[in-house]
């Protein structure tokens, strides 16, 4: 079976992830249950906000979390649409440069 670089890429990123949170969990206070899973998926490290339970009532950090979410969406729709109008540096630098990479979701490459 061969394996091509970006598949091994990928098992060496979710290996080093897992060797960290499996050394945080080890050396540290240790979350349980439902805030364990929670802490395993999430993508940071600290263990402390996944100890105690919050005081406050309700989800403010969901609006806040969508409006980001909405906003990156929006930013990534607009930089798509006014890429062939950039140059070469500005879209790789703004982070949708594909001068040879392979055919995305967004179609075939502008640049």
């Amino acid at each position: 079976m061969t394996t091509t670089s970006a598949v091994r890429l990928i098992v060496i990123i979710l290996t080093l992830y897992v060797a960290c949170k499996i050394a945080v969990l080890w050396r540290g206070p240790r979350p349980t249950g439902g805030s364990l899973c929670v802490y395993l998926l999430w993508p940071g490290m600290d263990t402390r906000p996944f100890l105690r339970r919050s005081p406050h009532r309700g989800w403010p950090w969901l609006g806040r979390g969508l409006i980001g979410l909405g906003l990156g969406v929006a930013g990534t729709v607009a930089l798509r649409w006014a890429a062939p109008h950039l140059g070469r540096y500005a879209v790789g630098w703004l982070g949708v440069a594909r001068s040879s990479s392979p055919p995305s979701i967004w179609g075939s490459p502008t640049c």
